[in-house]
């Protein structure tokens, strides 16, 4: 029985090839569309899976209700929390503190920026990171040893053997931070797991961190992370560190509930232990300071746009083979009468779909291998393709080929059950009797259109973020990032010979550069709490990026000992300040003066609404950390060849490190560009699949329709009338998937432009232009097969009926 089926099935792929290859190609695209979604998704969610005790590991993070506000989750620590919960908790096994930045090594005559992590011994008894060389327990025991990845070893020597690399232990590397001092390669981790949410390059003993640049976090400016002995006494845990950060954090929980940021009555300050697990994907943590975070929202649309293309492809197949289906009601007919049961018929049409699923999968597979490195570059990751040795690769695809003949097998359901005399009577009309037919169509366009007005409206936002007024000019400036060891002395002689350069206009410094880092803290002025970011600037900053100065003076070079500072407007309008000039406020224990009032400006991405700002004085050592470099028009490569030349002098170890401002500013959008990318791609892919399906369709109507076509060219009939006929149907069926999929779109876009606090508006006409684009592509499709059929001697199609 089997064997008669899988000829009959291979007889009937063969003796339809051309409509067996459009099911093939469209399955196959669908199919490996959804293999590569799942190996994206897959690795997201593998994040920090790999540590042998990853079900005990957490860490520590504080929940701070602040009056009137949501809830705040800090993730920020003292280091000495780490050693007082080792002490004071039996439950925890081990904790520890760790800190990441980066930081300038040298080796030999090579110099590498690096990050370098700070942590203690306890580290490598909570994580799992295998050494390559040297995997003593008592690591980090040494102040002066230090570990470094396989990455950097690499980097150091031309190894090509573990002897080779055997020759770095004992050897020494000078940390520019701590005055060129040098520290002992201990050993040679392998290189991190590409699914760690921790990364680092080099590990030291933590006393070393204070050599670096500190968080002003109220708290702290380290991660604790903690390992229990059991899973299940995490919730004491939880309680017995309350106890203890409130003791640690006395001054700054005083200093919380003094100025009535909280309320000290109720539990407004409380420890959470996050699994590492977690960590990754988490909302609680808006950003993670010492590891990298992941954004659900990719794998979310990923999963939904795989299913909206394996969907379309699903119901192109079932349309096919409702038009093939029809030519072979007669053959069904006659086993009916030689006694064939009707689940007999259904296990030939499965066993037909089997097999053409299976050589989709087989396609779909080899195309998602070839088409992994376009989708690695479209997303920017380095994905492996591992399907082979994944076992639950192997069940997804299982379910996927279930899933698959489930839906398309439910044209077969109708057709078996048909009665074998109204077949020989051409009574049946598989068309008109079956609903289903049409629902397919509308189904089809549906998920089309959706998919097009979302390409549309991704792309919209980006460009709008990209052109929306950042409120400075970014034209022409090129920022330099100041080494961590340049003196502040040094930094300043630098900017002074840079200001002399003919083609540049003004040269400006801060501590942040719009993309990396950021400073804020709380006020407490005429009780009125306000949060605010913290910029430390020179007097030519706000010139540089000609920011508008609308109250008020800039700061000068003594304002450090002036205490001035300027704030924009957002400051001003949350305290309600209609003439800030000469107002004062406590700002990190000192009174300061407001001198000057700028015009608000973006500091942030257009995620964000525009902060309070309070600008003070970057005279402070070391507090200038970037300089902003503003070019005359016309004059950027003389500019940057003299910038050069200068640099050289300064430093001959490093060359200038230095990029433009207008593209870094652009770069703060590379995520939603590569979804842009991704969903443009696909619903591309989604169209030509829908193109394919569009033939099937169009063959069944004709096949309906041969007598009306005849019958109508013979009263005298056009052929383009007969084309706006056949149009016609197919417009009422597109006319129904615009009803349905434009207010789905409109949902779904609103949601997600709910993460922009800056978004383009919804327009209606754009909605109006997608279904004009695809209508113009459905009646292309329609009237370049249906033409054929408009043009055939009518006294032929009534012999057909």
């Amino acid at each position: 029985m089997f064997k008669s089926n899988f000829l009959t099935a291979i007889r009937h792929l063969i003796k339809n090839k051309g409509l067996s290859a459009i099911n093939i190609f469209g399955l196959s695209v669908s199919i490996a569309i959804c293999l590569l979604s799942y190996i994206f998704i897959s690795y997201e969610y593998s994040h920090d899976n790999f540590h042998k005790k990853g079900d005990r590991i957490y860490q520590v993070i504080n929940r701070v209700e602040f009056s009137g506000n949501d809830p705040y989750y800090n993730s920020l620590q003292n280091y000495k929390l780490a050693d007082d919960l080792n002490r004071d908790i039996p439950q925890i096994e081990n904790a520890v503190a760790f800190r990441t930045c980066g930081g300038w090594i040298k080796y030999g005559d090579k110099k590498f920026r690096e990050d370098i992590a700070f942590t203690d011994s306890s580290f490598f008894n909570i994580f799992s990171f295998d050494f390559l060389i040297n995997s003593e327990t008592s690591l980090l025991k040494n102040e002066k040893d230090i570990y470094i990845t396989q990455k950097l070893a690499d980097k150091l020597i031309n190894a090509k053997s573990l002897a080779d690399y055997s020759k770095l232990i004992g050897k020494t590397i000078a940390f520019s931070d701590i005055n060129d001092r040098p520290l002992i390669i201990a050993g040679i981790l392998k290189n991190l797991p590409k699914n760690s949410s921790i990364k680092f390059d080099i590990i030291l003993k933590y006393n070393h961190s204070r050599y670096y640049s500190q968080s002003n976090n109220f708290i702290g400016n380290s991660d604790i992370y903690v390992s229990l002995s059991n899973p299940i006494n995490k919730y004491n845990v939880e309680q017995i560190c309350t106890a203890q950060s409130k003791k640690l954090y006395s001054k700054a929980y005083s200093k919380l509930t003094d100025n009535e940021n909280i309320n000290g009555k109720l539990m407004n300050f409380t420890v959470e232990l996050l699994p590492v697990k977690d960590k990754y994907f988490t909302d609680k943590l808006e950003w993670a300071a010492y590891s990298e975070k992941g954004n659900k929202q990719y794998s979310f649309i990923l999963a939904y746009i795989s299913l909206l293309a394996l969907i379309l492809a699903c119901v192109n197949y079932i349309m096919l083979s409702i038009g093939i289906s029809m030519k072979r009601f007669k053959e069904i007919a006659v086993k009916k009468v030689f006694g064939s049961k009707r689940m007999s018929i259904i296990v030939q049409f499965i066993t037909e779909i089997s097999l053409t699923i299976l050589i989709s999968l087989l396609v779909g597979i080899g195309m998602a291998e070839v088409s992994l490195p376009f989708f690695n570059n479209l997303l920017d990751y380095n994905l492996v393709f591992n399907v082979y040795n994944d076992i639950f690769a192997y069940l997804f695809l299982i379910c996927l080929f279930i899933i698959i003949v489930a839906i398309i097998s439910i044209p077969s359901i109708y057709i078996s059950k048909q009665n074998p005399i109204s077949i020989f009577r051409n009574q049946t009309k598989m068309g008109t009797r079956l609903g289903m037919a049409k629902s397919f169509i509308v189904i089809q366009f549906t998920l089309s259109l959706i998919l097009i007005i979302a390409s549309v409206f991704i792309v919209k936002q980006i460009e709008y973020m990209k052109t929306l007024d950042v409120g400075f000019d970014a034209k022409n400036v090129v920022t330099i990032n100041i080494p961590s060891d340049f003196s502040h002395e040094k930094t300043m002689s630098l900017q002074n010979r840079y200001r002399k350069i003919a083609s540049i206009k003004h040269v400006g410094g801060s501590d942040r550069n719009f993309i990396y880092g950021n400073s804020s803290t709380g006020f407490n002025i005429d009780k009125v709490k306000i949060h605010s970011r913290i910029l430390r600037i020179d007097s030519s900053y706000i010139n540089s990026l000609g920011i508008t100065l609308l109250k008020g003076r800039n700061l000068r070079g003594t304002d450090n000992k002036d205490n001035s500072v300027i704030i924009n407007e957002e400051f001003a309008n949350r305290l309600s300040w209609k003439e800030p000039i000469g107002k004062m406020f406590s700002f990190w224990g000192r009174d300061v003066t407001v001198v000057g009032l700028v015009k608000d400006f973006h500091f942030d991405s257009m995620h964000s609404s525009i902060s309070p700002l309070v600008c003070s004085s970057g005279s402070r050592i070391n507090a200038i950390n970037h300089l902003f470099v503003k070019v005359k028009e016309g004059k950027m490569s003389s500019a940057l060849s003299e910038m050069k030349s200068i640099w050289r002098e300064y430093d001959i170890e490093r060359e200038l490190s230095y990029s433009f401002l207008y593209e870094k500013l652009r770069g703060q959008y590379e995520n939603e560009e590569r979804m842009a990318k991704i969903i443009s791609t696909i619903t591309i892919l989604a169209l030509m699949i829908s193109v394919f399906g569009l033939i099937g369709l169009t063959m069944l109507l004709l096949m309906q329709k041969i007598k009306e076509i005849g019958v109508r060219k013979i009263n005298g009939a056009s052929t383009y009338q007969i084309l706006i006929l056949i149009n016609k149907e197919f417009a009422k069926y597109l006319l129904i998937a615009a009803v349905i999929a434009i207010p789905v779109s409109y949902y779904g876009l609103s949601k997600w432009l709910e993460t922009f606090a800056y978004k383009t508006a919804l327009s209606w006409w754009i909605f109006i232009l997608c279904l004009f684009s695809l209508g113009i592509v459905v009646v292309a499709t329609i009237s370049y097969k249906s033409i054929r059929a408009a043009m055939s001697n009518p006294v032929d199609a009534i012999k057909y009926e």
